[in-house]
């Protein structure tokens, strides 16, 4: 059995692994995110496991390598208030193929060719190292890999330092990026002068993992400035801790299945870094011979059939899924496909906690119910409870609440009060400084723990590998590039635009979806504004 949720945090989520660890399943999956290679990132260079969190309030220089600000990253009322209350001696450099509204607003945009953008994450620390504007304390006293090095066996190894001077000229990466030189350093030097920076990656809303190397060559300028656990900086912290539930016992089959190897391989020899892997599970099903690894599929939150990148390969995997289960609250593409639909409550008719770390502390906040529940949905921790205890004595056992709410409420403890009546609490407080818990105990630009993860492991240090744009180009002479948009959502506080027409007109016009056309690419297509245009793939 595997059970795909849409979240990690709070008691639901946690409610979830209980459920798996009695039955004996250790396959609790989730859609990675931005934050998840964020955090990998955070493991490889500086050693911390758990989240990281930008402190762009305190930051004077914001570069953000396609990060949606005004799109829906993060929290959307952070950031207008980010936006609204605080840009005062403060620059906003938003790197992005598209005028997004985040560009829009931004103190500068700039346009790049789409999937550079590690490249000119590298080519800015080539200037930062070659003008020695980097941190010069901070990297001799905290940094392990900048500088060239004699290992173990007695071999010399090239250091960050070197490799960007040499593989990453300016004049290379403004043909790689389309960026020209002089702007590179305009942005480099931008960077550097400024007594807060913060570079940040995750492109839209961040809902797309992204790759490790984009996210380590944005983290090396960070790490470059020394702005790592500081005020304004990247902060690695602890994440929520205030789920202190009973001990449990399991049965020896239960205790067999959680030892198993999870089925997206994630944390395993091949992929040791990463907790997971969901967008393989369509592959894995599908090459399967004999009884399928899969015979039961849970799904909460989340909506896999619209989601994973080959929609295709996913309806085929989950056809051949014996036992598939939606808690959703809508006919979603994922709940059409189910064999049973257990509705849960819309966000405006439950409890759920949301806990989200900030760098001074971990931040609880409440949904509440505003209204009774207007159909025969319940609660999904209700529906797990429920399912735990027809398991017999010993599930049950682990299960020793009423229902949700009164899980909710010991949980919480003596917080539950003041949670109800504010909507959120703080708790607990994040230590900053500058001990990593790296082999080396220093920052990491050479990732020892990378290097030694496996033979045919990426380079230890982030690099720039070209996304070869599938198709044929003569036939295909342009590329599509789907964004996100803020007024689109379908998150655990969100109202999902089913049955709402959230999107303006030029956006969706009765039968008619709209494209974004660059001005001089259109006219040479004899294309004009609200010409109808029939595009292929």
């Amino acid at each position: 059995m595997a059970w795909i949720s849409g979240s990690e945090k709070g008691t639901v989520s946690s409610l979830i692994d209980r459920f798996l660890k009695v039955y004996g399943s250790p396959n609790h999956l989730r859609a990675g995110d931005s934050k998840d290679t964020l955090e990998q990132a955070s493991f490889l260079m500086q050693g911390n496991k758990g989240p990281v969190v930008m402190d762009l309030e305190n930051a004077d220089y914001i570069l953000s390598f396609g990060a949606g600000l005004l799109d829906g990253w993060e929290s959307p009322v952070r950031m207008f208030n980010l936006y609204g209350n605080s840009t005062e001696g403060k620059t906003i450099v938003q790197i992005e193929p598209r005028l997004s509204d985040t560009a829009a607003k931004a103190s500068q945009w700039v346009p790049i060719n789409p999937g550079t953008e590690a490249a000119l994450a590298l080519g800015m620390a080539h200037i930062i190292v070659r003008e020695l504007t980097y941190n010069i304390d901070f990297i001799n006293n905290y940094a392990f890999g900048f500088e060239d090095w004699t290992d173990d066996a007695g071999q010399m190894q090239t250091g960050f330092k070197n490799m960007v001077l040499r593989q990453f000229p300016p004049d290379k990466v403004s043909q790689i990026t389309g960026i020209p030189v002089d702007r590179i350093f305009e942005i480099a030097r931008g960077f550097a002068k400024a007594k807060k920076p913060i570079a940040i990656c995750g492109r839209g809303r961040g809902e797309i993992a992204g790759g490790i190397n984009e996210t380590l060559a944005v983290y090396c300028l960070n790490a470059l400035m020394g702005n790592l656990n500081q005020p304004g900086g990247v902060c690695a912290v602890q994440g929520p801790d205030y789920i202190k539930w009973p001990e449990f016992s399991v049965d020896e089959t239960a205790s067999q299945g959680n030892q198993m190897e999870r089925i997206d391989g994630s944390e395993s020899e091949n992929f040791p870094f990463s907790r997971n892997l969901v967008h393989r599970l369509p592959e894995i099903i599908n090459n399967a011979t004999g009884e399928k690894p899969i015979q039961a599929l849970l799904i909460s939150d989340a909506n896999p059939l619209y989601t994973l990148p080959d929609a295709k390969a996913a309806r085929k995997a989950f056809d051949a899924v014996p036992f598939i289960v939606s808690f959703s609250s809508y006919l979603d593409e994922t709940a059409a496909y189910a064999d049973y639909i257990l509705p849960d409550h819309t966000y405006l008719e439950r409890y759920r906690d949301i806990p989200t770390p900030t760098m001074a502390a971990v931040v609880i906040g409440l949904s509440k119910p505003v209204v009774k529940p207007l159909y025969e949905t319940r609660h999904i921790g209700d529906v797990i409870l429920a399912l735990a205890k027809g398991f017999g004595e010993s599930a049950a056992n682990a299960f020793p609440w009423k229902d949700y709410e009164t899980l909710l409420k010991e949980t919480l403890g003596a917080n539950w009060d003041e949670l109800k009546k504010k909507g959120y609490i703080t708790i607990g407080e994040q230590a900053a400084g500058t001990s990593f818990s790296t082999p080396s105990a220093k920052i990491e630009f050479y990732s020892t723990a990378r290097k030694g993860a496996s033979e045919k492991s990426d380079s230890p240090f982030p690099s720039y590998t070209p996304v070869p744009i599938e198709g044929d180009m003569q036939q295909f002479p342009l590329v599509m590039m789907p964004f996100d948009s803020i007024r689109l959502a379908a998150s655990q506080i969100a109202n999902a635009p089913f049955m709402t027409k959230t999107v303006e007109d030029t956006v969706l016009k009765k039968a008619y979806a709209f494209v974004e056309i660059n001005p001089q690419t259109a006219k040479s297509l004899g294309l004009s504004e609200e010409n109808e245009a029939r595009i292929s793939t």
